[in-house]
């Protein structure tokens, strides 16, 4: 709809939560196409603020701002690998809302600026129907009456439903809070993931009670060395461009993140990041097993003469499980000066304690961290005892942006209150799992076989 609207015939769209981002796409297209058929520009649209459900909490309302950028056909390849390797398209929530507004247009504003065009919206929300794309497809809501609970009213037995049919749903089901919680959620959040607030409670006695002792086992750790990112993704790309503008730019090392050299197992390679520090800055080193005999070959390098920006790995890695050595790594980072980022998806927070050998922790929050299959997210940690802490969290006030849509932060706060119970069923059932197949005459061969193939 934006690109016909604001396009041509030669042009693409893609959509962008913040006129930064905008820009950095337009100017990673720029950069990897000397010469474009015609320069990429950027519209802004500017909807009116999402209104919060009456909860009787009175928040500011601030407009919803959405960046169009329209790039020549010939480059499609490259604004694509930015919003798969960035992590920064728009959520599907903010999707929803936008479309929504854009059907029910009055009116334009076109602002004079070359570079940005800027439109407002002013018509009121219209109630169009439209599809639920945050649940299972196998759900039809409104057809299973508890025996015990009274009948009331069925729902359309499609999933075309109004707007709010999905507000009640979310908020009376799915036991969401209303948008205006937004602000708490994001605390919350933030102090969840710090490892600060470990209890199953509600937004407010999550933020009225006093932040515990850390489980990250980090004294002085708070929720104020957390950031909060729209991706998995986008959490390390901000890492990364955080560290190319805090220090002087050069090689990064990947380490450990592909096995490219078992082309049997090439295609489960997770190759973001790799792509991420090939494509930003300039270059990096890559050691795809994180062996000993890769650790090794990266000392070596080291003592030859070679300085490095830093060092991104997995631990454990997805999906071969390899374990770094991250306390060698810690001493080579000391010893030669680079930053160390880690990311602890897999093995999660409650599992692994890796702060203590990191400048950086991210991880994706899409997972077991919400647990419920509905929501996106990311996290970006800042060490507060590592040297580079002050010059890092300095840099960060310019780099990071929280464009995370508040419709997001209230279903991961709520998905992600019961997290440490969950990672302890299954660490249960994961250990459960592998008595079974050591008990097996096949050994674990068959999971193999299975996973792979």
């Amino acid at each position: 709809m934006c690109r016909e609207r604001y396009g041509n015939s030669s042009e693409e769209a893609m959509l962008f939560p913040s006129g930064k981002i905008a820009e950095k796409a337009r100017s990673f297209i720029l950069h990897n196409t000397p010469h474009p058929s015609h320069q990429p520009h950027i519209v802004q649209l500017s909807f009116p603020p999402v209104t919060p459900a009456k909860s009787g909490i009175s928040t500011p309302s601030t407009a919803v701002h959405l960046f169009v950028l329209l790039y020549p056909l010939d480059t499609k390849d490259l604004a694509k690998a930015f919003w798969q390797h960035t992590g920064y398209g728009i959520s599907s929530r903010m999707a929803e809302y936008c479309l929504l507004q854009l059907e029910s247009v009055a009116r334009l504003d076109d602002s004079h600026d070359p570079n940005v065009s800027s439109n407002t919206w002013t018509k009121p929300l219209k109630r169009n129907p439209y599809k639920n794309r945050h649940y299972a497809k196998d759900i039809t809501f409104g057809k299973v009456t508890p025996p015990s609970a009274p009948a009331t009213p069925t729902l359309p037995e499609t999933e075309d439903l109004t707007q709010d049919q999905m507000l009640y749903l979310e908020e009376r089901y799915g036991r969401n809070l209303d948008i205006s919680f937004a602000g708490r959620a994001r605390i919350a959040l933030r102090r969840r993931i710090a490892g600060t607030l470990r209890e199953n409670v509600s937004i407010n006695e999550a933020l009225l009670s006093e932040p515990g002792n850390t489980v990250r086992s980090q004294k002085g750790l708070d929720e104020s060395d957390v950031y909060l990112c729209p991706t998995g993704m986008s959490s390390i790309w901000t890492a990364h461009q955080l560290l190319l503008q805090a220090f002087t730019p050069r090689k990064s090392v990947c380490f450990g993140y592909s096995p490219s050299k078992l082309k049997c197992l090439s295609r489960f390679t997770y190759v973001d990041t790799l792509k991420i520090l090939q494509k930003w800055g300039p270059g990096c080193h890559f050691y795809g097993f994180g062996s000993s005999q890769d650790l090794e070959s990266l000392e070596s390098l080291l003592n030859s003469g070679e300085k490095i920006l830093s060092l991104f790995c997995e631990f454990p890695s997805n999906p071969l499980l390899v374990t770094p050595d991250l306390k060698r790594i810690r001493q080579l980072a000391d010893k030669h000066d680079f930053a160390v980022v880690i990311d602890e998806t897999i093995g999660n927070f409650i599992n692994i304690a890796v702060l203590d050998c990191a400048d950086i922790v991210v991880s994706s929050l899409t997972k077991i961290f919400s647990g419920d299959s509905n929501v996106m997210g990311g996290s970006l940690v800042l060490n507060p005892h590592r040297k580079y802490y002050a010059q890092l969290k300095e840099t960060m006030k310019g780099v990071y942006e929280d464009v995370v849509w508040a419709q997001d932060v209230v279903f991961l706060e709520r998905n992600s209150r019961d997290f440490i119970a969950r990672i302890h069923r299954v660490n249960v059932n994961a250990e459960a799992v592998c008595d079974v197949l050591q008990a097996s005459p096949y050994g674990t061969s068959s999971f193999c076989c299975c996973e792979f193939f």
